[in-house]
């Protein structure tokens, strides 16, 4: 009879091998399971009842959770409806809301929103930057809201206001950026007239992302008395013309899609500096779609503000700005949430936006 040849003892070596490997994974899973158990036991011991109430004493008290808070009013103004605009004696016709506590938002008008901004504390006005449906404005309005001002039970009551402009995305990259691009002088021209109807003795501040950031040196140049595209700005009061208000804003500018030129002497927003109280400027050297914004202009090749920091001279001192590369904190994304939930940057941004470094 014929037998294949094949050794008995090598299965008989594979069992007993595939017995020690399941033995040891066995006591493996022993050594975890009871290191996990001590593990427990000493984070219990850490977190005693008498330990845990320690640490809560010792923590900071939680933000509150009514939103808004009832000390703050949270109010939208909007432009999306809004083309070019119009004579400069004619009022822009802006949406406005308000946010109630309860009921959501709700239509109001700009005086109830002027009535409300000359009775706050201080005023503090958030632009969003590029490709923002009018839903992603608000949430991110709010989302900035949350973080300035319900974080923290001591931040001073407040008079929030959310621009929302038209910024949806177009079809074409390229075309999409400089059509957007174009449309900040627009935009300008609305917040500038906004700006020119506030109460100049209220504390102002203004932040924003992106082309939210120049949106905000646009309108602070044509308040200066700039012109911006061929328009100037008349005083918002009552819809008359009369002499411009001076304003004194604190100004955040988050990755500013700004020519690093133009808050000099002899260009674009030359004026806007003379608006401001201070200047906080977060560029980013390794946001790579900065990096690409020559594309912009057709035939020019301008680096951009929130690329490079300021390298040329302004007319506002040295010791009212602060310049600060997020390079390594928010990396190379062109990204808003990632400059607010770095606490070391939403630090800097919320004393500068509440005036509470002084």
């Amino acid at each position: 009879m014929f037998r294949p040849c094949v050794s008995n003892s090598i299965p008989s070596r594979a069992r007993r091998s595939a017995s020690r490997r399941r033995s040891g994974i066995q006591h493996g899973w022993r050594i975890l399971v009871w290191t996990g158990v001590l593990a427990c036991c000493l984070f219990a011991g850490r977190l005693s009842p008498a330990r845990a109430d320690l640490a809560r004493e010792d923590a900071a008290p939680a933000p509150p959770c009514e939103f808004p808070r009832p000390q703050d009013q949270l109010w939208l103004v909007s432009t999306r409806h809004l083309g070019c605009p119009g004579p400069a004696d004619e009022p822009p016709a802006l949406e406005v809301q308000q946010y109630l506590p309860g009921a959501g938002w709700q239509s109001s008008d700009l005086p109830a929103l002027l009535d409300a901004q000359s009775r706050a504390d201080r005023t503090c006005v958030y632009v969003h930057g590029n490709r923002v449906e009018w839903n992603e404005a608000l949430s991110q309005g709010q989302g900035l809201y949350r973080r300035l001002l319900m974080a923290d039970n001591d931040a001073p009551p407040a008079c929030f206001v959310i621009w929302s402009w038209p910024s949806s995305q177009i079809r074409g990259q390229l075309k999409d950026v400089r059509v957007k691009a174009a449309r900040t002088n627009s935009e300008g021209y609305y917040l500038g007239w906004l700006l020119s109807a506030l109460d100049p003795d209220r504390p102002l501040s203004l932040i924003g992302y992106s082309f939210g950031a120049r949106v905000i040196t646009g309108a602070l140049h044509l308040h200066g008395g700039g012109a911006l595209a061929g328009r100037t700005l008349p005083s918002a009061a009552g819809g008359e013309l009369s002499e411009l208000t001076g304003l004194s804003a604190r100004v955040a500018l988050l990755a500013p899609a700004v020519h690093n030129d133009w808050l000099s002497p002899g260009h674009r927003h030359e004026l806007a500096a003379y608006d401001m109280d201070s200047l906080l400027l977060l560029y980013n050297s390794c946001d790579q779609a900065l990096k690409r914004y020559g594309l912009t202009e057709k035939g020019a090749h301008p680096d951009a503000l929130g690329y490079t920091g300021l390298v040329y001279r302004t007319p506002l001192e040295p010791d009212r700005i602060t310049q600060v590369d997020a390079c390594c904190i928010v990396g190379k994304a062109h990204d808003e949430w990632r400059y607010y939930n770095a606490p070391s940057l939403m630090r800097r941004i919320r004393a500068h936006a509440l005036w509470t470094d002084d």
